[in-house]
């Protein structure tokens, strides 16, 4: 089955302006509810002031914690979409590789075109950062078929349990909990024309500065190979709404400070998936 879906509208309706204007975020994440709202708002005024930019259609990943019901949905660890047909992989010493991510296309076929299959399952080594660190598997996403368990899966590797755990601010011991996704369509505008590209209002709206986990959008346009690009996840204290399944804003105490990460690319980077010849993965990655 597809993503399960980001459902804009009811978020919308959430918060007035008056609050988000007081509680206006001066970064550019795009994780949470709150954050995709935020962005949404700030594209649409935009949009309203200069129709003429171009517009690039882009699916966003908003995030929660936890495994999510649906198995085959867009997800950073935990338990895979692997059918039991297929084997787990392992390195050249026969260790299993860390499941690392899957990506669900099925909703963006109109955006990457012709792909292997359904979805991208990406295992890796521990904290990987070159393609030789990858191993990459595509799958369909068809609910008849039967796919690994959490309780098959863990006995692959210690590895699994160690590497999955995301440490959760306010608990005292380590969680084993990964994050799910839900998918939004929505668009990102070419500012190559635009002439106050610096303004608060834009810099948050541009491929480069929006910190999102997506498929699409300016980076497709300008790299028609690239199929997804993985971001930092991390949280922000006092911002309402951090994940889809939590509402309490984080205090600063239980971050230990502003921010903490709790799923790193590198020194706050993004690794970008590009898709070549015979189905082959390359990646591209980036540190801020």
């Amino acid at each position: 089955m597809p993503n399960d879906k980001f459902n804009f509208a009811e978020w919308d309706n959430r918060w007035d302006d008056g609050f988000i204007s007081s509680n206006r975020p001066k970064d550019s994440d795009y994780v949470s509810p709150y954050e995709a709202v935020v962005r949404e708002r700030r594209l649409a005024k935009l949009r309203l002031e200069h129709p003429e930019l171009k517009a690039v259609p882009v699916d966003y990943f908003v995030f929660g914690l936890g495994e999510p019901t649906n198995r085959a949905t867009t997800k950073i660890g935990g338990v895979p979409y692997l059918p039991l047909s297929m084997e787990w992989p392992r390195n050249e010493f026969d260790d299993p590789y860390q499941f690392y991510a899957q990506v669900n296309f099925c909703d963006s076929r109109d955006i990457v075109g012709v792909i292997p299959n359904d979805i991208l399952l990406i295992f890796s080594e521990d904290e990987p950062c070159l393609l030789d660190d990858f191993r990459f598997l595509w799958v369909a996403d068809d609910p008849a078929q039967p796919t690994i368990t959490k309780e098959a899966a863990k006995e692959f590797a210690d590895i699994f349990t160690r590497n999955n755990k995301l440490m959760i601010p306010g608990e005292d011991a380590e969680i084993e909990q990964p994050l799910f996704a839900q998918i939004f369509r929505t668009t990102e505008v070419e500012f190559d024309n635009y002439p106050n590209p610096t303004d608060e209002t834009t810099t948050h709206l541009t491929s480069g500065a929006v910190c999102a986990s997506k498929i699409g959008g300016i980076d497709r346009m300008k790299n028609p190979s690239q199929i997804f690009r993985l971001e930092t996840i991390g949280v922000h204290a006092g911002r309402p709404h951090p994940w889809l399944n939590r509402e309490e804003a984080y205090r600063r105490e239980e971050l230990d400070g502003y921010f903490k990460t709790l799923f790193a690319i590198g020194d706050m980077g993004s690794i970008c998936f590009v898709l070549g010849d015979h189905g082959m993965i390359s990646i591209d990655c980036h540190s801020y």
